[in-house]
């Protein structure tokens, strides 16, 4: 028995949203390898509609600011995003 033959036609059978489902329950770092399976999988992963769905990386950094002064003191934390 083939099980090469047999694993690709049960890959195959998968609908896009129970695949994007499998993709959502990994950590990030695993889904970001996951775009190198195929051209398919890079497009299934890499469209708007399942972005929102599977786990995302930060796109910016934080910085803290605290305020200078005679007043009272406020520590605060932003998120600045990077833009593309």
């Amino acid at each position: 028995m083939d099980h090469s033959n047999k694993m690709g036609s049960s890959l195959a059978d998968l609908t896009d949203d129970l695949l994007v489902e499998i993709l959502s329950r990994l950590p990030v770092k695993s889904v970001c390898r996951s775009k190198c399976v195929s051209r398919y999988w890079r497009g299934l992963i890499s469209h708007r509609a399942h972005r929102k769905k599977l786990p995302q990386t930060l796109s910016g950094f934080f910085s803290r600011h605290i305020s200078q002064g005679d007043g009272p003191r406020f520590d605060t934390i932003l998120f600045n995003p990077l833009t593309r």
